[in-house]
């Protein structure tokens, strides 16, 4: 029996660090389970916390209390560890991540233009898009024309290599509202 905790407690380590190595806690693994009408997801990063968890606990409670007897304070050791610590990380932290539109999402999206875009040259926007409010680097679409003042508004036409061109209205050829409604309100500016 000690030679399974060992075996887990490695496993558990080398899995961690595999894990912090390819970065996203354990999502590069991205298990879901599925019994019947019970969905009961188990995120990678609460096994391998469990796993290391357990078998420490197991390693150490083998000395005080026996082999087999050691599985239980091992079993409540790894779910009180865990459990919040699998909580903190994906429900807490993931919260807080940075939210970035996809090109197709700003395409469409009204902007305020923030830094003035001269003809021909590079300025500055900001747009909302689901409640999130964004900026970067944009220029006009098509050929140069006057450019825009700061405060103006603009309607974002392409996204490419990470700068937002911007028109007037809505240039011919493009759609005159964008292809995912479910962003609510896009047409909100500050």
């Amino acid at each position: 029996m000690l030679n399974l905790y060992w075996g887990l407690f490695i496993a558990g380590i080398v899995l961690s660090i595999l894990s912090l190595i390819f970065s996203g806690l354990g999502d590069w693994m991205n298990l879901d389970f599925d019994f019947g009408d019970m969905h009961l997801p188990i995120r990678p990063f609460f096994i391998l916390i469990f796993l290391t968890v357990f078998s420490g606990t197991g390693i150490i409670a083998t000395i005080f209390v026996g082999q087999f007897l050691a599985v239980v304070p091992a079993f409540v050791a790894g779910l009180c560890v865990a459990k919040p610590l699998d909580y903190l990380i994906n429900v807490k932290l993931r919260r807080y991540e940075t939210y970035t539109a996809s090109d197709r999402d700003a395409v469409g999206v009204k902007a305020t233009v923030i830094d003035a875009i001269l003809a021909g040259s590079y300025g500055r926007i900001s747009f909302v898009i689901n409640g999130n409010t964004l900026s970067g680097a944009a220029k006009e679409y098509g050929k140069a024309g006057n450019g825009f003042p700061q405060g103006a508004i603009v309607t974002i036409a392409e996204v490419s290599g990470g700068v937002y061109y911007v028109a007037d209205g809505m240039p011919d050829g493009l759609p005159t509202e964008p292809e995912n409604a479910e962003f609510g309100n896009r047409s909100q500016t500050f």
